[in-house]
C-alpha cells in the first residue's frame, strides 16, 4: 500500500442478510402486517414446544401437545366446518380431510389431500419450503396431534365408525406426514379411534388435490386476516395451555420462550421504527399486537411511553387460568420484553401486559 493511501473496510453485519429491509411500520401493508405477524406468533409457539420439551421431556411434552389439540378439536371443529362452508359435505371421511387441508392452508401450512373411495380420505402435510427441524420433536410427539384432534372427529360428527390411520411422519424420515380417514362398517372402539400403519402406500401425485376456497366468499383480504388471526391466537392457546397444565414449568417456559422471539426479532423492527430507546421500545411491544388485529393505544408519560392493549391475549383464550396464574403469565412475559429490551436502556414497568410503561433505564 502506498503512503497516505487508506483500506477500504467492509461492515459485516447479516442481521438482514437474507430479507429486504422493512418499510416504516406505519407503512406496512395489511399484508405485510398479517405476514409479519404469522411468523412472530408462530415463532412464540415454536420457542414454547422447544423449551418444553428440553424442561419436562418429549413425553410430557406430548400430553400437553394431545391435551391442548383435543381441547382445540372441541371448540373449533363442527364452529369451522360452518365457517369454511363444508359442513354439509359428505362423505365424513371426505368433510374430515377438507376441513384439515383448508384449516391449516389459511394457517399458514402445505398440505394437499386425495379421495380414495366413499369411505377413505387422505391428508398430506408437506414441509414448509427451504425449512427443516419438524422432525425433532420426535415420533410421539407428532402423533399427539392425530392423537389430540382427528381421534375425535368422529365422535364430534356423530359418527362412531370414523377412524384415522397415520401412515407417514417426518420424524421416521418420511417426506410428509400423512394418513388417512376411513369409515369402517363397524363402530370404532376409542382406543382405535388414531392408529398407525406405517408405509400404508398413499395415492400418486396424480391424484392429490390442493385446497382451494372460493375467492368471493374468501376475498385476499379475509385470508390474511385468517392467516394472522390463526398464528396469534394458536400462540396464545399453547401460552395458557402450559401454564394450566404445567403450573410453573409453564410459566418458566412461556417467559423464555417470549425472550427468545423477542430478541430474534429486535433488529427487524428497530429497522422499521424510526427511534431509539424507550419510544423504540413501546413502539415494538405495541407493534407486535398491532399487527395481529389487536387494537393499540400509545400515550407519552414521564421519560417514556404508555401502551395500552385494547383486550387481553391472555383472557378468552381455550384454557380459562385462575387470577394467580393469570398474573403469573402477565408478569413473566413482561420480564421477557424487560430482560430483553434492557441493553436498549430500556424498562418496562406493569403488572399486566395490557398496561405497560417504557421508560428510561
Amino acid at each position: 500500500m502506498e503512503a497516505g493511501q487508506e483500506s477500504a473496510q467492509a461492515i459485516l453485519d447479516n442481521d438482514l442478510l437474507d430479507i429486504d429491509p422493512p418499510q416504516p411500520i406505519d407503512a406496512w401493508s395489511l399484508e405485510e402486517k398479517a405476514l409479519l405477524a404469522a411468523r412472530f406468533w408462530d415463532a412464540v409457539g415454536h420457542e414454547l414446544d422447544n423449551t418444553l420439551i428440553r424442561d419436562i421431556g418429549r413425553d410430557r411434552w406430548a400430553e400437553y401437545s394431545q391435551e391442548l389439540y383435543r381441547v382445540h378439536q372441541h371448540e373449533f371443529f363442527l364452529s369451522g366446518l360452518e365457517a369454511l362452508g363444508i359442513g354439509d359435505v359428505k362423505p365424513d371421511t371426505k368433510k374430515c380431510v377438507l376441513y384439515h387441508c383448508l384449516s391449516t392452508a389459511l394457517g399458514g401450512a402445505r398440505s394437499v389431500y386425495a379421495i380414495e373411495s366413499d369411505t377413505k380420505a387422505w391428508i398430506f402435510y408437506l414441509p414448509a419450503t427451504l425449512s427443516s427441524g419438524g422432525g425433532i420433536y420426535g415420533e410421539e410427539a407428532q402423533l399427539a396431534a392425530f392423537k389430540g384432534w382427528y381421534a375425535n372427529n368422529g365422535p364430534a360428527l356423530g359418527n362412531d365408525r370414523l377412524a384415522f390411520v397415520v401412515t407417514h411422519l417426518i420424524a421416521r424420515g418420511d417426506p410428509y406426514e400423512a394418513g388417512y380417514f376411513i369409515e369402517m362398517d363397524a363402530p370404532v372402539a376409542p382406543e382405535d379411534r388414531c392408529r398407525v400403519e406405517w408405509g400404508a402406500p398413499p395415492p400418486p401425485p396424480s391424484q392429490r388435490q390442493p385446497p382451494m376456497l372460493d375467492t368471493e366468499t374468501w376475498p385476499e383480504v379475509r385470508r390474511l386476516k385468517a392467516l394472522r388471526n390463526f398464528s396469534y391466537g394458536w400462540a396464545w392457546d399453547k401460552v395458557t395451555a402450559a401454564v394450566a397444565l404445567l403450573d410453573d414449568a409453564g410459566v418458566a417456559a412461556v417467559q423464555q420462550a417470549f425472550a427468545i422471539v423477542v430478541n430474534a426479532y429486535l433488529p427487524y423492527f428497530e429497522a422499521a421504527i424510526d427511534d431509539s430507546g424507550a419510544a423504540m421500545g413501546s413502539r415494538y411491544f405495541g407493534g407486535v399486537f398491532e399487527i395481529a388485529g389487536v387494537p393499540v393505544t400509545s400515550t407519552a408519560v414521564r421519560e417514556g411511553t404508555r401502551v395500552e392493549l385494547g383486550r387481553d391475549p391472555v383472557a378468552g383464550t381455550s384454557f380459562e387460568l385462575s387470577e394467580a396464574l393469570a398474573a403469573a403469565t402477565h408478569e413473566c412475559i413482561r420480564a421477557a420484553w424487560a430482560r430483553m429490551l434492557q441493553e436498549q436502556g430500556v424498562a418496562v414497568a406493569g403488572t399486566s401486559i395490557t398496561d405497560l410503561a417504557f421508560t428510561a433505564a
